[in-house]
């Protein structure tokens, strides 16, 4: 409809530059015996046309324009992908006329086109002749420009495929009657499986790691120890897309149904990066069917009621971190875990606190027990240059419960000794089997210990030849330590401790409970530094640990160094050859006790940040 320019009289035309297609103005073909512009005849579509042959003499221009109003533009976003005006050669062009040909056949004789030729009517169109008066209407097809790749015109389609989708759903959600609830959908259904990928329930497997009998670091709990054969454990990376968690029950493809017993969340070194973390979920699952599980064998709960009274936890909350003790991993292979309860003996008292509630006062020493220094080298099957310290524990037996905490060395015992605090789940009620593990998960002095004991002795004696790897000391003051220390010490104070050359003056140690409970109220001692208080006449250290956020979480603590007046001289001996990496806390007086001064700590493997330089701990009152 619009009017067409036309140049002035006399005025030249412009050539047009080379390769540049011609512009067909009007075309009009005459195909044998009737013109594609008149209707088929009725004796059907094969007479009325040619074959393909007689259509090689047209340009792709002329044939471009015949299609043009012919229903069949959708043809163009398929056969040509590229650009229009590239030139082909004659097989390719016979190919295009070919297509172009049998789509016009279908049309005329109206069958019904391919859906990726068909071109359907737009939503609230009118259907054609050809349509049935019944049929659903069909929105109509996106066609991409010229120019317009088309992987970016199916990505346009997807999205108004997507769109109708949900106004659809939204539609029908408007249409329910008021009261039903819209069912909800699994998010299995919603996340398609990953083709040629192993499945656990609604995971993938992305890794299976083989190892040899004994040499599997995830099966060193106690659930690998009780159920040889039976138990396996899972890994999954947590992200902020992480949705799934793991299911109660899992089914495999060797036909074993797996449980959940325990999970718990842990914190790894990415591979390759050396302070780059990774927040792993690790969960343990129990066979209780399949070809290696016999028939006759007791379900999930009651093979835990036989191990302890899980059955008298009444909050799920703790009954989750119970479980989780069963997936403590031991130290090492090596060590000794099988032992009776005739070797345990429970403490009916210990020192408690009369500060606070007296109807659930707090224990002085909450969460350390004894071991005699045989039965440790016993389980730990190795001697240490130091000695022993202390070991972190996790016990289990049928008529002593579940227990967890601290073993520190003590002399004068035969058995090990356990308080109440330590205690996390009651006897089991129905096994009274006498049997007893014990599962290793630390042992103290540490390395870092370690090598600052040899720092201590190299500063006693300079001139020996002991080495010292400096890698291994613990890091100047850093982080939330600095920040508490910040509201008591002055700027200039800490900067010139933490420039200061010879090494730190400050170590991280564990929380141990007075063995002889002969400190005087109220006072510490740092095992394996008592030599090096006494040579600077030190007698304050500055007590805190992580996480600490207020000043009162950091404390100033008088340090025992010399012996007490009630310590028999074979108590301070054992105390003075323990070896340096921890701090044990008085367990007299009225309380509270010094742990939960400490930014509300305990003495079940807690490690407190202490530091004993005299330009530090003057400052702090």
């Amino acid at each position: 409809g619009t009017p067409r320019r036309v140049a002035a009289p006399g005025t030249p035309r412009r050539a047009p530059a080379p390769g540049t297609p011609r512009r067909v103005e009007s075309l009009h073909v005459e195909l044998g015996p009737q013109s594609l512009n008149e209707s088929p005849p009725q004796g059907g579509c094969d007479s009325a046309f040619p074959s393909c042959a007689e259509l090689k003499q047209l340009s792709e221009h002329e044939l471009l324009h015949l299609l043009r109003g012919k229903s069949v533009r959708g043809l163009i976003a398929i056969i040509e992908e590229k650009d229009l005006d590239a030139p082909r050669s004659n097989q390719k062009k016979e190919i295009v006329v070919e297509r172009v040909l049998q789509a016009l056949r279908r049309r005329w004789a109206q069958e019904e086109l391919p859906e990726e030729l068909a071109e359907p009517a737009a939503v609230g169109e009118r259907p054609s002749r050809g349509e049935q008066a019944g049929a659903p209407r069909q929105p109509k097809r996106r066609l991409r420009h010229r120019g317009e790749s088309a992987r970016s015109a199916l990505g346009h389609e997807e999205k108004a495929k997507s769109k109708r989708e949900r106004q659809k759903g939204q539609a029908a959600a408007r249409a329910r009657p008021a009261g039903r609830m819209r069912p909800r959908q699994s998010l299995k259904a919603k996340v398609p499986p990953t083709r040629g990928c192993m499945r656990l329930g609604s995971h993938d497997v992305q890794v299976v790691r083989i190892c040899e009998p004994g040499e599997n670091k995830l099966e060193r709990h106690f659930l690998g120890r009780h159920f040889p054969g039976r138990t396996m454990t899972f890994e999954k990376v947590l992200s902020t897309t992480s949705k799934t968690m793991p299911a109660a029950i899992e089914t495999t493809g060797d036909g074993n149904t797996w449980e959940l017993v325990a999970c718990k969340v842990a914190s790894e070194n990415v591979d390759g990066a050396r302070c780059a973390k990774r927040t792993i979920l690790r969960w343990t699952c129990l066979a209780t069917a399949g070809p290696h599980v016999p028939l006759e064998a007791p379900s999930l709960l009651e093979e835990l009621e036989k191990i302890a009274d899980f059955a008298s936890l009444t909050s799920a909350r703790k009954a989750a971190v119970r479980l989780e003790l069963m997936m403590s991993p031991q130290v090492s292979d090596q060590c000794r875990w099988e032992l009776e309860a005739k070797d345990f003996e429970v403490l009916g008292s210990e020192p408690m606190s009369e500060v606070g509630d007296p109807q659930d006062p707090d224990p002085m020493g909450d969460g350390c027990g004894w071991i005699p220094e045989e039965v440790m080298l016993s389980l730990l099957k190795k001697k240490s240059k130091r000695g022993p310290l202390a070991i972190q524990v996790r016990v289990f037996a049928p008529l002593l419960g579940v227990f967890k905490g601290m073993l520190m060395v003590k002399r004068g015992i035969t058995r090990i000794q356990l308080p109440l605090s330590m205690r996390k789940v009651k006897p089991s009620k129905t096994c009274d089997a006498d049997w007893a593990m014990i599962i290793v998960n630390g042992v103290f002095p540490s390395t870092t210990n370690i090598e600052m004991t040899s720092l201590l002795e190299k500063r006693s004696s300079p001139s020996s030849r002991i080495k010292i790897t400096w890698q291994n000391l613990p890091r100047p003051l850093h982080g939330m330590f600095e920040l508490v220390f910040q509201h008591f010490v002055p700027p200039d104070v800490l900067t010139e401790y933490k420039e200061q050359k010879g090494g730190p003056e400050h170590a991280n140690l564990v929380g141990l409970a007075d063995p002889t409970g002969d400190l005087p109220a109220g006072h510490v001692f740092l095992t394996g530094l008592s030599s090096e208080l006494v040579r600077q006449s030190l007698t304050d250290a500055a007590v805190t640990r992580s996480p600490c956020v207020k000043p009162n979480d950091l404390q100033r603590l008088p340090v025992v160094l010399d012996k007490p007046s009630s310590m028999c001289q074979e108590d301070w001996d054992s105390l003075c050859r323990l070896p340096c990496g921890g701090i044990v806390f008085s367990t007299m007086g009225p309380g509270p006790p010094l742990p939960k001064l400490c930014a509300d700590g305990d003495l079940d493997g807690d490690l407190y940040f202490v530091c004993w330089a005299r330009q530090v701990v003057a400052h702090i009152p």
